[in-house]
């Protein structure tokens, strides 16, 4: 399902899902001066590979970019989750079709 929002992603190291569905591609971009951790998967939940993602500092991020070329190593990866590192609340705005 197509989206462009601003995600919250909340403290207390949760990984909550970026995509609103599968996708192939991702723009997002850090809002504020927080930083996250974003990884893929191939599934709706957060796998063992979620804990260590790329670091992206304050209003970092990528632009329409493909997750197979953002992670090469995720066979069929699909879906995005983010986390915070700082225990503060973290907005990204995230837009994908």
């Amino acid at each position: 399902m197509a989206q462009d929002a601003v995600v919250t992603v909340a403290a207390g190291g949760t990984w909550p899902e970026l995509t609103d569905g599968n996708v192939t591609a991702i723009s997002f971009q850090v809002l504020g001066n927080d930083y996250i951790l974003v990884q893929a998967t191939t599934s709706a939940a957060p796998t063992a590979g979620s804990v260590n993602g790329y670091h992206y500092n304050a209003q970092m991020g990528a632009q329409n970019v493909s997750l197979t070329d953002l992670w090469p190593g995720v066979a069929s990866a699909d879906r995005v989750f983010a986390r915070t590192e700082t225990g503060n609340p973290c907005d990204v705005k995230v837009s994908h079709a």
